[in-house]
């Protein structure tokens, strides 16, 4: 779930370093707070399903 999150976070900001790096530096936290800092929601398997959704019904 958490990779997806993060894949998803990377394609709105852009370029993957500057991204990475920005969530890198916040440092040793509590997962929720990490991923809420990172994509600006907690950790959830919103992402995940968007890419199950996304993969089942492609746009034509």
């Amino acid at each position: 779930m958490i990779a997806f999150q993060i894949e998803e976070q990377v394609r709105k900001g852009g370029k993957l370093g500057v991204e990475f790096e920005r969530m890198a530096k916040f440092g040793a936290v509590t997962p929720d707070l990490w991923m809420i800092n990172a994509s600006k929601e907690p950790v959830s398997a919103g992402p995940l399903l968007r890419a199950t959704e996304s993969a089942l019904n492609p746009r034509k």
